[in-house]
């Protein structure tokens, strides 16, 4: 039997002969996307060049992810036209924990990709058919061994009960938790809710991605997270008191569904988005006198009116005068309205220098001299480093740039799955400026590296002044604004390495 390309009307005497001609140009119909590349995408046109690919590249994301992933039928949800690709191939049915997986991290590049060609709305759509064709009765099982993603998902949520809305009549502005980001990847499983204005980051255990109950409430809620809430800001996280982690604990764990085991810290943000509020004086206005505010002089005793003034009982007998209204001298001087500065450019400064904004600038360098050797640990993956180093204050500086550089390039290798960096080595590490230790030797520039190295430190250096003795300045204000816009097309890829020196202070003196 002869089968017919929908396309263009030709005639091929097998499928699969028919599915090599859907594969290259011009059709390209079995086009499926890296979902881990997150600052462009990456299609690929055979499912095996995505995988080779996912091993160089993110290897960190593979950490339990079985080699069936791949499979030509479990692409089908990695498909750009699911339409098509389901007419060559079958797809895994709908309860598979592959399947489950490659939904949901879908549906986490779809959140965190700048641009791409299909909308979420529009990925629903696709595997909106293939979701009516599941079987109600049937059931999934599920592997101890093999971390979910999701479990028992229902995309109509009939089963799941309507959460009550806390309402308190005095603060009626305190919402419920809001979700509005979900990361599942290993080692740094992390959300980030809002109630009201202020949003929390929570960091969650490995062991969630192997609890299928938790897991499924996880992805409804990827599901329906609204593309209009903010993603997490750019700003830093204090964590939360004792005190107040108990009752935030408890709040952010029903709001994701899961239990209050698996969540291990929770940190609040320092928002810069909001504006200052007014302080005004207060104005005494008469009838008779013009519109322009007038105030009263300082010192000068308001006149109370006869009623009120108290009279000495020697004198009740008397007659009591006429107690004359006294007109208040009144200054016609317009008092100019003061704002009280909430959130300074310093502040603001320091926010930016505490992620950095690579290419642009770099993430400031820490104050490591108080912090304990190997006390903190870099993790991507199977590599992990402990920081800051052993013995490092008995070291040339020389050797303290060597360690640096080596670190970076461990770093690097462990994210990108190279074996040697791909950038340039004051690219890596301008990246990786927050490992520098006090007192390490200067990488000296060559010539062709001068005209973008110059403007990335020049744009640190300034920042550095601002953040240490401060500039309220309207140049300053707006360069500073300018500089806020673009941290949301920064290079992400080692946020969650500059997030774990949350608690290390900034170095803001020059080295």
């Amino acid at each position: 039997m002869l089968e017919t390309c929908w396309l263009c009307n030709k005639s091929y005497n097998s499928k699969r002969e028919l599915k090599n001609h859907m594969i290259p140009a011009p059709h390209g119909r079995l086009v499926v996307i890296c979902p881990w590349c997150y600052h462009e995408e990456r299609t690929f046109k055979r499912v095996i060049d995505l995988k080779n690919h996912c091993k160089r590249h993110h290897s960190d994301h593979l950490n339990g992810v079985p080699e069936e992933f791949f499979s030509e039928n479990n692409a089908f949800w990695l498909s750009l036209y699911p339409q098509d690709y389901k007419r060559l191939i079958r797809s895994t049915k709908w309860h598979d924990p592959l399947t489950i997986r490659a939904r949901v991290v879908v549906l986490e590049w779809v959140r965190k990709i700048t641009r791409s060609t299909r909308s979420k709305s529009e990925w629903l759509q696709g595997w909106e058919a293939e979701g009516r064709q599941k079987s109600p009765q049937s059931t999934p099982t599920f592997n101890s061994a093999t971390p979910l993603s999701e479990s028992h998902f229902q995309p109509d949520y009939e089963d799941e009960d309507a959460s009550m809305v806390e309402y308190s009549p005095t603060r009626p502005d305190i919402g419920k938790m809001i979700v509005c980001e979900i990361s599942l990847i290993p080692q740094n499983i992390n959300a980030i809710v809002q109630q009201a204005l202020t949003k929390y980051r929570a960091l969650l255990k490995d062991q969630v991605l192997y609890d299928p109950k938790a897991m499924a409430a996880i992805a409804r809620r990827m599901m329906t997270l609204k593309p209009n809430l903010s993603s997490a800001p750019d700003g830093r996280f204090v964590p939360l008191s004792d005190q107040t982690l108990t009752s935030r604990k408890k709040e952010i764990a029903d709001a994701l569904g899961v239990s209050q085991e698996y969540i291990i810290s929770i940190s609040r943000a320092i928002s810069t988005d909001w504006k200052p509020a007014k302080r005004v004086r207060l104005r005494i206005e008469e009838p008779s006198l013009p519109e322009s505010a007038m105030v009263l002089q300082p010192g000068l005793k308001p006149v109370l009116p006869a009623a009120l003034v108290p009279v000495p009982s020697s004198q009740m007998s008397s007659k009591l005068s006429p107690v004359r209204n006294q007109c208040p001298k009144i200054s016609k001087t317009n008092v100019a309205t003061t704002h009280e500065k909430i959130f300074t450019n310093q502040a603001r400064a320091i926010s930016l220098l505490s992620q950095g904004c690579m290419p642009i600038f770099p993430p400031s360098r820490r104050d490591w001299s108080s912090v304990p050797e190997e006390d903190i640990s870099f993790a991507i993956g199977q590599t992990c480093i402990k920081w800051p180093p052993k013995g490092w204050e008995g070291m040339t500086p020389d050797r303290k740039l060597l360690i640096w550089d080596y670190t970076a390039m461990a770093l690097s290798s462990a994210r990108t799955g190279l074996q040697f960096p791909s950038q340039e080595r004051l690219d890596l590490l301008d990246t990786f400026n927050f490992l520098a230790l006090p007192g390490t030797a200067t990488y000296h520039l060559r010539k062709k590296d001068q005209c973008l190295a110059k403007s990335r430190y020049y744009t640190y250096e300034v920042l550095r002044l601002v953040a240490k003795e401060g500039a309220e300045e309207p140049p300053m204000k707006h360069w500073l604004s300018i500089l806020e816009q673009g941290t949301e097309h920064r290079d992400k890829d080692y946020d969650s390495l500059i997030q774990t020196t949350d608690g290390v202070n900034l170095r803001l003196d020059a080295d």
